[in-house]
């Protein structure tokens, strides 16, 4: 719920920096809390770091799914625009 909080708010910094401090702070970091900081970076045409976020859930084994691959093209969108 934070790291949608940061999407909605274009506070893109922010859901990276929640994201990685739940892996530190043992938290377990899903597919939810991916795709909302891949969102929250898309929203805010950060393509690089949403494709980071999205790179990071393949090396986790996370499930990757139709709402992390589209928030990753939207940054591309946004990024281009």
């Amino acid at each position: 719920a934070a790291i949608a909080a940061c999407e909605k708010s274009l506070e893109w910094r922010a859901a990276l920096r929640l994201l990685f401090e739940m892996g530190e702070r043992c938290v377990e970091v899903n597919s939810v809390a991916s795709s909302a900081a891949i969102s929250a970076c898309g929203r805010s045409g950060e393509w690089i770091q949403a494709f980071q976020v999205l790179s990071e859930m393949s090396d986790r084994r996370l499930q990757v799914n139709t709402i992390s691959y589209n928030a990753s093209l939207s940054a591309c969108e946004k990024a281009s625009e």
